[in-house]
């Protein structure tokens, strides 16, 4: 998989919903897939298109991956058991008057509904929880 982002002219990647094409700009952290047959599927892909989530064969696959576009990443083995999430949260802090964004990820066991949360907070710290409701602000986020 080729966790350096590959820039493009613009920096705007291509989502086309329901045939029509939109401009998409890239996040900080994005993710991407390897499937069993090693073909990949990236979020922010090196042909300029931008894909959701809901895309993705999870039948296939075998790794999860977080990356930045930087080297910093983050690999997490799946199994048919899990259900596999990514999403972002923007949250103002009370001192601050711009939004931040912070970055979920993790899986849910299919059967037994355990869960782990993983949020990584505008400075790259990662926080590990198995619930969705963590305080940020706790972490000075």
């Amino acid at each position: 998989m080729n966790y350096q982002a590959k820039a493009h002219d613009t920096g705007v990647w291509t989502f086309v919903r329901d045939g029509v094409p939109e401009d998409v700009r890239r996040e900080r952290w994005m993710w991407g897939v390897v499937y069993t047959d090693n073909t990949e599927l990236l979020q922010f892909d090196n042909d300029g298109l931008f894909h959701q989530i809901s895309e993705v064969d999870w039948k296939r696959v075998q790794l999860f991956v977080v990356f930045d576009g930087n080297g910093k990443r983050i690999d997490m083995p799946v199994t048919p058991e899990q259900q596999v999430f990514f999403f972002y949260r923007n949250v103002r802090p009370q001192t601050e008057h711009e939004f931040k964004r912070v970055f979920v990820f993790g899986w849910k066991h299919r059967t037994t509904g355990s869960t782990v949360y993983n949020f990584i907070l505008p400075d790259d710290r990662i926080i590990q929880s198995a619930y969705d409701n963590v305080d940020l602000p706790k972490f000075h986020v």
